[in-house]
């Protein structure tokens, strides 16, 4: 930043711009400059975005496989957020109920085992509950 400061076209600006309709020209001119970059890098990615999307749209339709995994990726998230989405609307990804998809990659995630884990316990809870319920009944029966 030092040499900027001792270069004659930083000392010219300083100088020029000590007029503030020079200043405000300056600032106009170094806004208007920086966003016609911003936009003209904009619009560069934006084509080659949309022709990257258009090439992946057209090798799913023409490769019967990656749509195969396309369309069971899709389904796995449906069936993940199935629980998410349960009290809100009960229909909302009733289109995919046909597909039973368990995801084992999302099976190491600690709440998921967490929440396994509570699941099994619930239902071991219930069982001892159950005998017991049955001990009783049997045992007052008799």
């Amino acid at each position: 930043m030092a040499y900027l400061y001792e270069t004659a076209t930083w000392r010219a600006i300083v100088r020029a711009t000590r007029d503030p309709k020079i200043l405000m020209a300056f600032t106009v001119a170094t806004v208007g400059g920086g966003y016609l970059i911003a936009r003209g890098s904009q619009m560069a990615t934006d084509k080659v975005s949309e022709q990257t999307k258009e090439e992946i749209e057209h090798k799913l339709k023409k490769d019967w496989e990656a749509a195969r995994y396309a369309r069971h990726s899709k389904n796995a998230l449906a069936v993940m957020f199935d629980n998410v989405r349960k009290d809100s609307d009960p229909d909302v990804n009733a289109k995919y109920k046909n597909y039973p998809v368990k995801v084992p990659g999302v099976m190491w995630h600690p709440k998921v085992a967490e929440q396994e884990k509570r699941k099994a316990q619930q239902v071991q809870q219930q069982a001892q509950s159950n005998k017991t319920h049955a001990k009783d009944a049997s045992a007052g029966g008799e």
